[in-house]
């Protein structure tokens, strides 16, 4: 497939394929890289989009406290909005930002997200009943309510 790419290095298509081939082994960097190839020749395509906040919001959990940790927070949280923009209540975009407020709440003291985690809660359990359930039940656990995220799961 580099082959085909360093030919057609405008195939949107190939670059896509081959971040999610990447992001599949684990190599996020080169996943992130080929997907803002992708994004570069369309900039507005929601799949493209979404795979970035996903690459993003993965780099950045996958991080121990550091000054990297708050620019990795900002993109993964910027690349999610990005996905809202195009798509208001795209389900995955709502829970990373979602996660995002939980960690930054919970763990991170220099961070503050742009909403708490109950807005998000409530946008995502009107989307979907079941899955807000389990929004809520993700709060719970991020605050270290463990009983009150299992009588939120009991409801269901």
């Amino acid at each position: 497939m580099l082959n085909f790419i360093d030919k057609n290095p405008r195939c949107e298509e190939a670059h896509f394929g081959l971040s999610q081939i990447y992001f599949s082994l684990g190599v996020h960097d080169k996943a992130l890289s080929h997907v803002e190839k992708a994004l570069e020749i369309h900039p507005k395509e929601k799949h493209y989009l979404m795979s970035r906040a996903l690459y993003l919001f993965t780099m950045f959990e996958g991080m121990s406290k550091s000054n990297l940790m708050k620019s990795y927070y900002n993109a993964s949280e910027d690349a999610a909005l990005d996905v809202i923009e195009i798509e208001h209540n795209n389900l995955v975009a709502l829970f990373i930002l979602l996660n995002l407020s939980c960690k930054a709440r919970a763990q991170l003291d220099d961070i503050q997200p742009l909403r708490p985690p109950e807005d998000y809660a409530i946008r995502i359990k009107d989307v979907s009943e079941y899955l807000g359930y389990i929004a809520w039940a993700e709060i719970y656990i991020s605050l270290d309510k463990d009983e009150e995220a299992e009588e939120v799961l009991s409801d269901l």
